[in-house]
């Protein structure tokens, strides 16, 4: 028996016994991981997720009004300035030299979305919240403030562990409770802000971070000089950015779950859980072109998973 007051507890269980299912499988080829991501007969838990945490579906139109609002203007040239804004303030000095050095994913990459979501709304976020931490990827909360980290967004896209799922999906529900709270006199368009933009905010430094890695290495410099190059001819450098992803993406793979029964190569059935291995898939494909990963870059920048 429950105690008094644990009703809204109770709730928040399902007490029906889960259907069978079969076991999850993974997939590793090509052709095979692009039909489990893009194809309709295999679905992803986002959008009940999204439902579960915000109480409105992905698809509003005042999200998509929210998302347009906070893009509006000269986001670029902002991005641009506010990189050589931090470089300049987090530089320092070598020892025995005038070369500077600097943490660029700490000081730089992590914290340009989180400067660029001050200045988009007005929106007000709870202040115990450091906004620093939408770049760290590992969930925290502290026992003497139970701040919590913007991060608990995770569990909408990249909760694949069973034991965390309730807890993320709690602490979500909480932080977006709280946006409420500090926006009485606009909560609808506090909620569409942040929905619009914070998920996925850590995953925008991610790919960040990988792009500057994949390029810092020293057998980069010729395609460093060629970036360098055309960013101050404000060419396009969204084949290079494809390039690094491909080989460095931002996720190594999803799950998504099969709608019906279905063969890509293999047969999946319906109800089964699949693992889209990216990474596996495009290293695939370097052995079957029997070519190195790093000499790939045809269908590194032009056919990225």
């Amino acid at each position: 028996m429950l105690q008094d007051g644990r009703d809204a507890d109770a709730s928040q269980y399902i007490w029906k016994r889960s259907p069978l299912v079969p076991p999850p499988i993974a997939v590793t080829d090509r052709e095979e991981v692009e039909r489990v991501l893009t194809g309709p007969a295999f679905a992803s838990d986002f959008e009940d997720r999204f439902y579960d945490v915000f109480g409105i579906p992905s698809a509003t139109e005042g999200i998509k009004a929210a998302s347009q609002r906070a893009f509006r203007g000269e986001v670029s040239e902002y991005f641009a300035g506010k990189t050589r804004e931090l470089i300049n303030e987090k530089s320092f000095g070598s020892v025995g030299g005038p070369r500077k050095q600097i943490d660029i994913i700490k000081d730089v990459i992590n914290r340009i979305p989180t400067h660029w979501l001050s200045c988009a709304s007005d929106v007000k976020l709870p202040t115990d919240i450091d906004l620093a931490d939408v770049g760290r990827y590992v969930f925290m909360e502290t026992a003497s403030t139970q701040a919590l980290s913007l991060n608990n967004f995770r569990y909408i896209y990249l909760n694949d562990d069973p034991a965390s799922d309730w807890h993320l999906c709690l602490s979500a529900q909480k932080l977006v409770d709280r946006v409420r709270v500090q926006n009485p006199s606009s909560t609808a368009l506090a909620v569409q802000f942040v929905a619009a933009t914070i998920p996925t905010a850590p995953y925008f430094s991610k790919a960040l971070a990988h792009i500057v890695d994949y390029y810092l290495s020293d057998d980069k410099l010729k395609e460093r000089n060629e970036i360098t190059k055309l960013a101050k001819e404000r060419g396009s450098v969204m084949t290079y950015i494809k390039r690094a992803l491909g080989h460095y993406p931002v996720v190594s793979g999803l799950f998504k779950t099969a709608v019906e029964d279905k063969v890509i190569g293999i047969k999946v059935l319906s109800a089964q859980r699949v693992y889209a291995n990216i990474v596996e898939a495009y290293m695939n494909v370097c052995r079957r072109w029997n070519e190195t990963v790093d000499s790939v870059d045809k269908f590194a920048g032009e056919h990225v998973v």
